[in-house]
């Protein structure tokens, strides 16, 4: 599977990827270090190659990071994919039960209940099966993470409702008042519930 990785790796950007005119450059210097240092101490099985002049930084696979290494503690946003053993699926609900939310979850499988089952356990953004990225770039699903990888959504209708406020009003007449609104209130706390929801 591992080389499998690296073949398509080389068939989509070549032999030198820093050559590839399809390959992108991260966008600052301060992400650029950070994706560096996330390094340090990891097994590299390909790639690792930078250019701090171009803010290249290579596609890189990195072979069982410790799981409380700096790489693996939040979002890589960067070309760097941890690629991490397992046997049985309880290793991987280990693994998946302590990680923060994230932002989007892909889960590779031609088993659809193995799919189902991690859909419906884990909280994320957004989540495909057996792709990458189409969830972002479909207009009809909202975007947005969920927790630590963020809050709201947008896309579509969705964008227009995130950045819109309503404004509710209610406008009440003086026709009736029920004294138990008022203190002292009634002793029955559900009484004052149902008074103020429904009058």
């Amino acid at each position: 599977m591992t080389q499998e990785l690296i073949v398509q790796i080389k068939k989509a950007f070549g032999e030198n990827q820093q050559d590839s005119a399809d390959y992108g450059r991260i966008a600052h210097q301060k992400h650029f270090n950070k994706l560096k240092d996330s390094l340090s101490n990891q097994n590299i099985i390909f790639g690792g190659q930078t250019d701090e002049k171009e803010f290249f930084f290579g596609p890189t696979l990195v072979d069982n990071p410790p799981l409380d290494s700096e790489l693996m503690q939040e979002e890589i946003f960067g070309p760097i994919l941890p690629i991490i053993s397992y046997k049985t699926e309880d290793e991987i609900h280990k693994i998946l039960s302590v990680r923060e939310r994230p932002l989007a979850f892909y889960v590779f499988s031609k088993r659809k209940k193995f799919i189902n089952q991690l859909f419906q356990r884990y909280s994320f953004g957004g989540g495909v099966a057996n792709d990458s990225i189409i969830q972002f770039a479909n207009d009809n699903l909202p975007f947005g993470g969920v927790g630590h990888s963020g809050m709201g959504a947008y896309h579509g209708k969705y964008s227009f409702k995130n950045f819109s406020h309503e404004k509710p009003v209610i406008k009440r007449g003086f026709w009736f008042d029920i004294p138990g609104r008022y203190a002292p209130y009634p002793k029955s706390l559900s009484l004052l519930k149902f008074l103020l929801k429904n009058i």
